[in-house]
């Protein structure tokens, strides 16, 4: 029983390999395919659908339990120049704050 030197899986472009080489030590070789055309990819998301998503996964920063808001400033050339969430400002801990909510029963009866 011989060893492959080598082992070549071929692809669904590729064709059928054609062992050659001694009996000793065969070869396996592809001729190569033809290039796959290329095409512009049609179901890329539009630029809203973009911006939303972006503010949706901004918002997953939050640690507020109960409002989570994310935001996306977006310039007329559909250029992000700000992204941010609902939370404290930078060098504010925000380990002090009550994050349980107060119910309020101002309402007039």
């Amino acid at each position: 029983m011989s060893a492959l030197a080598a082992l070549v899986v071929p692809t669904a472009d590729a064709t059928i390999p054609a062992a050659v080489g001694t009996e000793d030590t065969p070869t396996l070789s592809i001729a190569p395919a033809a290039p796959a055309p290329t095409t512009k990819r049609d179901t890329a998301i539009d630029w809203d659908d973009y911006f939303m998503a972006i503010s949706f996964l901004s918002s997953m920063r939050s640690k507020d339990p109960s409002t989570q808001v994310g935001a996306c400033i977006v310039n007329s050339d559909r250029r992000i120049v700000g992204i941010g969430y609902n939370g404290f400002p930078r060098g504010c801990s925000d380990d002090i704050l009550p994050w349980a909510r107060t119910v309020r029963n101002d309402r007039a009866a």
